[in-house]
């Protein structure tokens, strides 16, 4: 059958001259033939036979600026639409995340009949704040009417700013939270962090008072470092958020809930030897303080110091470190008049070794040296007061004495022990050949000074038969003796640590391998009973001895004058004869029982004693927050763009002024210091030496497990 078109059949003859009219006739046809070709035409495409086709572009948005973004994306036309024409659109998540990075939009675009024009999909962009990888999302087209699709998706790739745009925008990082720091970051942005977790020292946040303290603020075991920090596992220096090796201060192992002491020790060498402590010895110290429920923890990293310029294998700060010093008061620097010429300050060690000056608000730093303070030879030699040594009842204040084993700041954060004085007097053959209990007991006293105990506890008078423990002169070199049974007074004889009997005392006594006999390494961990020596209250009763309770095998002297100065004596309660005129039943004796030649009164303590505050464990007696002492800020060396113009080194002095400085110290001296701890001032460094003498008992080390970064 042939086609009609238009009403006409093509293939059917007609003639210019059939009919009436026949040109109207003629010209009305064409017009007919002519609809209908466009009506083919426009119903399949633009005058073709296929339908329009529809493309959606791909766009790309910069973040770089600082107003909000919109992505458009344009949907074009092959071709006019013979008829109306739609197609739907929608967006789809790619790595950009609706919600996060832009806002969803779907819907439909309509386009009329005989239309060729683009239309637009806009796609608000959320506002990119910090640098970082580009993200894409995607808007589909689907559903076409009276269209095909050519290119059905289009790409949104999100470009971030190269800088965090509180910084090139100066957009306002204040979040209005008192508890906060605030600080912006060209890469990171804006961030709020808890300002207890910074540099800023917890006892000074306490001290402000306000709201966030006891609430955001909380420092529950009262070893000084917050809640927040050791629940972290670093001091945030920089107040950034997040830990930045080499910057923040590393809390390893920390527990808010019982207290943590952080100590680093140096040690001093000579191309003959050095001062390095046996492993052992430190690890009894940490035992000790573990069995009262405090975590010690040792950092890993020692320096060598050199004690002589030119030496290998160490490190060289001034003329050497023959002598180490605490500083003199008010500047941290060594004082020659004292120490002599070949002498270093710990304030120096610190200003050679950024490392040090970094870990300083969490970290007690310790340097087992040669001499402290003062040679044995040479001077004469003019002193201050040694801070351990403070006047005493009749006693005057005393400087350091040539040959003494140790210093360290009383409530502060510097401790120095000197072993060399044992070579020198012939105790001991060499550093090599020191008892275990000496290394021990030498460094918890001076740790002890630290936490702010002095030879008697909270008072000065030394050598107190009721105050035992490593702060009493008698027992911080060769420890505690302990007896086989409670009343003994002759040290048990052992030839390994299970040998022992450690009574009811919590930290286990230690076989001694220089005399075989058993002792502990520990604080005064009781109270006994005061001791009269005056007759103000009494006088001494010998009936009651030393009430150190029923199991307690602890050995303790006393000073019972010529020709044996100090004699041992029970401590479980066991009778004294104090006046020495061979009865144990004598009251309101007056003797003087210490050998400091005043007849006073003589108070004990418990080193370890606790009380409970909220629920949390606090120790009454050790003072773990140093941070606001003046010892604390007394050798902090001020950063170069914070001397106001001075080049030479400055120090602070414990101002009251300083502590509104702090905070922005510790961030400035930290970014100076970033590149200058790429060098290996960290790693350990250990001088060639004599191999230690090892413990003939083998002591297992069992360090509590440390970690060098955050939790």
């Amino acid at each position: 059958m042939d086609k009609v078109i238009g009403g006409i059949d093509p293939g059917r003859s007609t003639s210019w001259n059939s009919g009436v009219n026949s040109v109207s006739q003629h010209l009305a046809l064409c017009g007919r033939i002519l609809a209908a070709v466009l009506a083919v035409g426009l119903s399949t495409g633009a005058y073709g036979g296929t339908l329009p086709k529809v493309s959606i572009s791909d766009v790309t948005v910069s973040e770089i600026n600082c107003t909000s973004q919109i992505a458009t994306f344009t949907v074009s036309v092959s071709a006019p639409f013979g008829k109306n024409a739609s197609v739907q659109f929608a967006t789809a998540d790619g790595s950009a995340i609706a919600g996060t990075d832009y806002t969803a939009v779907s819907g439909t675009l309509n386009f009329p009949r005989g239309s060729k024009a683009s239309q637009t999909i806009t796609v608000p962009i959320a506002d990119v704040l910090i640098p970082g990888v580009n993200k894409t999302f995607y808007v589909n087209l689907s559903s076409p009417v009276n269209a095909t699709l050519n290119k059905g998706q289009g790409s949104g790739t999100i470009v971030p700013p190269s800088v965090a745009k509180c910084q090139s925008c100066g957009l306002s990082c204040d979040d209005g939270d008192v508890c906060t720091v605030d600080s912006c970051s060209a890469t990171l942005g804006c961030k709020h962090v808890n300002a207890s977790v910074t540099a800023t020292p917890y006892c000074q946040l306490a001290s402000e008072g306000g709201q966030c303290v006891g609430t955001v603020f909380r420092d529950s075991d009262g070893d000084g470092l917050s809640d927040a920090a050791e629940a972290q596992g670093y001091i945030d220096v920089d107040a950034n958020g997040m830990y930045d090796p080499g910057i923040d201060i590393p809390l390893p192992g920390a527990d808010p809930v019982k207290p943590d002491v952080y100590l680093h020790y140096d040690y001093t060498a000579a191309s003959d030897h050095n001062h390095n402590p046996p492993a052992q010895a430190i690890q009894l110290i940490v035992d000790a303080f573990a069995a009262h429920g405090v975590n010690l923890h040792i950092d890993p990293q020692h320096n060598a110091i050199c004690e002589n310029a030119g030496d290998t294998g160490c490190i060289t700060v001034g003329t050497g470190a023959k002598v180490v010093t605490l500083g003199a008061p008010g500047s941290g620097l060594t004082d020659p008049a004292c120490a002599g010429p070949s002498a270093v300050s710990l304030a120096e060690l610190r200003a050679a070794i950024p490392y040090l000056d970094q870990i300083k608000p969490a970290y007690h730093y310790m340097v087992f040296a040669h001499y402290a303070s003062i040679p044995t030879g040479g001077g004469p030699w003019s002193c201050p007061s040694d801070p351990e040594n403070p006047a005493c009842a009749s006693i005057v204040s005393q400087p350091p004495e040539p040959g003494n084993l140790g210093t360290a700041e009383v409530g502060g954060n510097d401790a120095i022990v000197a072993t060399q004085p044992f070579v020198d007097s012939g105790s001991a053959g060499s550093i090599a050949s020191m008892p275990l209990e000496w290394w021990a007991g030498l460094g918890m006293h001076e740790l002890g000074h630290n936490l702010g105990l002095l030879h008697g506890g909270l008072d000065c008078f030394n050598n107190k038969p009721n105050y035992v423990g490593v702060m009493n002169y008698r027992f911080y070199v060769g420890g505690i003796p302990t007896g086989a049974s409670p009343g003994d007074t002759d040290p048990q004889a052992c030839t390994a640590d299970a040998d022992c009997n450690s009574g009811d005392h919590g930290v286990s006594a230690h076989c001694s391998t220089w005399t075989n006999t058993c002792l502990r390494i520990d604080y005064s961990d009781r109270l006994f009973n005061a001791l009269d020596e005056s007759g103000a209250a009494g006088g001494l009763d010998e009936t009651i001895g030393l009430q150190g309770g029923d199991g307690n095998t602890d050995i303790s002297w006393w000073h019972a004058g010529v020709p044996t100065p100090f004699v041992h004596i029970p401590t479980n309660g066991s009778p004294i004869d104090w006046n020495k005129n061979g009865n144990f039943t004598d009251t309101g004796v007056i003797q003087e029982v210490n050998g400091d030649g005043q007849n006073t009164q003589l108070p004990s303590q418990n080193d370890w004693a606790t009380t409970s505050i909220n629920g949390f464990t606090n120790f009454t007696n050790l003072n773990f927050s140093y941070q606001c002492s003046p010892n604390f800020s007394d050798d902090l060396i001020i950063p170069h763009n914070l001397r106001f113009g001075r080049e030479d080194s400055i120090y602070a002095f414990a101002e009251p002024d300083f502590e509104r400085l702090f905070p922005q110290y510790w961030r400035t001296t930290a970014l100076s210091q970033r590149a200058r701890f790429s060098v290996s001032n960290t790693v350990v460094r250990n001088a060639s030496a004599p191999a230690q003498a090892p413990s003939r008992t083998a002591i297992p080390i069992d360090w509590l497990r440390e970690r060098l970064g955050p939790k």
